[in-house]
């Protein structure tokens, strides 16, 4: 359900931009900054909705104080630019870090999920 309506608020931004500018072209600034608006919003949104099933399979993977201090780190980087000096290299080094982390980390034991035939199978105290 997410999926669908990403793309529906995708398509309908690149329909108003598209509507935008060829209505009012590069007359009016105001119309011309809305419709610059719209576009990059609907071709992020799609870009997301291409790679939505992708994204949610690596936020499952990875864990979330990593997800948490690179979306911190990013706002920082955004607000005060000069500081990607300090934080890049320690984002760096920490995603390096989780990185050979996931890679060690031992598989799960497959004897242990539940598999529904098992259910079925005989128990210790039948004949």
């Amino acid at each position: 359900m997410r999926r669908h309506l990403l793309g529906i608020i995708s398509l309908l931004l690149l329909a108003a931009a598209a509507y935008g500018l060829m209505r009012f072209g590069t007359k009016e600034s105001h119309a011309e900054f809305l419709s610059s608006v719209c576009l990059r919003g609907g071709l992020v949104l799609g870009a997301i909705w291409l790679a939505l099933p992708q994204l949610i399979r690596l936020f499952k993977s990875t864990s979330p104080w990593f997800v948490g201090l690179l979306g911190a780190a990013s706002a920082v980087i955004v607000l005060r630019p000069r500081t990607i000096v300090v934080l890049g290299p320690a984002i760096l080094l920490l995603a390096v870090l989780h990185f050979f982390g996931w890679l060690i980390r031992p598989l799960p034991d497959r004897s242990s999920r539940g598999n529904p035939r098992d259910s079925h199978s005989r128990r210790d105290d039948e004949p």
